[in-house]
């Protein structure tokens, strides 16, 4: 069985970034409180290492809402939209991919080969940068 428990906290470097950043990842509604792993021990496709730690693993969101007893976090399409949804972010934050960055793409590079035609139903994951901002995953409003 596997553990749970998170041992790669993030960095100060890692919080930081996200200091600027108001939405949800999840849900897009403003003053998220919590900094999440997208790919953390408990999903399916988790592996070992490091690179864990990268800012690209990481989401913004409301912890009791939108994390906490949320059965779709770790289904395959959502963590591939919120891992794509971070990158966009990060464009527009204007962040420069780190060692630790480019080696977490590596391990996890199946979830960013998927195609770009995906349905975007309005705000959400798989729209452009500039829905970023604002957009939700599960395809819901802000």
């Amino acid at each position: 069985m596997r553990n749970l428990g998170l041992s790669n906290r993030f960095d100060g470097d890692t919080i930081s970034v996200w200091q600027g950043w108001y939405a949800c990842m999840w849900c897009g509604r403003n003053r998220w409180n919590a900094i999440h792993h997208i790919i953390s021990p408990s999903s399916r496709r988790y592996k070992p290492g490091d690179f864990n730690k990268s800012l690209l693993n990481s989401s913004p969101m409301h912890n009791d809402v939108c994390h906490l007893y949320n059965p779709h976090l770790h289904n395959p399409e959502y963590e591939r939209k919120l891992l794509k949804k971070t990158l966009e972010a990060m464009i527009i934050l204007g962040y420069k991919l780190t060692t630790r960055d480019e080696e977490f793409i590596e391990a996890y590079k199946d979830c960013y080969d998927y195609d770009e035609t995906l349905p975007c139903g309005g705000n959400s994951v798989c729209g452009t940068a500039s829905d970023a901002t604002t957009g939700c995953v599960d395809g819901g409003t802000s």
